[in-house]
């Protein structure tokens, strides 16, 4: 069976086409992929101000926790809210325990460095 020419100029045509799409196409699923990745970085952030004005304000204790603690527990909240895992008893014990860790360890970080001011 042979192509005419006319068929050929379609095809090449329309493979002209896909391929100068193409690089579009790819650009267009990474920005919105990383558009996506800031958007939720913002919505983090966010959440962790308000949870730390809260705080900040129904404190009767003048020992707040700094920033950075609030946004890497929030970030560490969503991240194992929104897995693609199912939550379970068993998973939420999991990630509590490695979340109580983390923020073990920025504690421990904070005291030694307020410490350190004092002396």
């Amino acid at each position: 069976m042979a192509i005419s020419p006319e068929e050929l100029t379609v095809i090449g045509t329309l493979g002209g086409a896909v391929v100068g799409a193409l690089p579009s196409f790819i650009s267009s699923l990474l920005s919105r992929k990383s558009e996506e990745k800031k958007h939720f970085k913002e919505m983090i952030v966010k959440a962790a101000i308000e949870n730390w004005k809260f705080v900040a304000e129904h404190s009767s204790s003048k020992a707040i926790m700094p920033m950075e603690h609030y946004i890497i527990h929030t970030a560490k909240m969503c991240e194992f809210a929104f897995a693609d895992t199912p939550i379970t008893p068993e998973s939420t014990k999991v990630q509590l325990a490695e979340i109580e860790a983390i923020m073990t360890v920025l504690t421990e970080h904070a005291h030694s460095k307020s410490s350190r001011k004092v002396q």
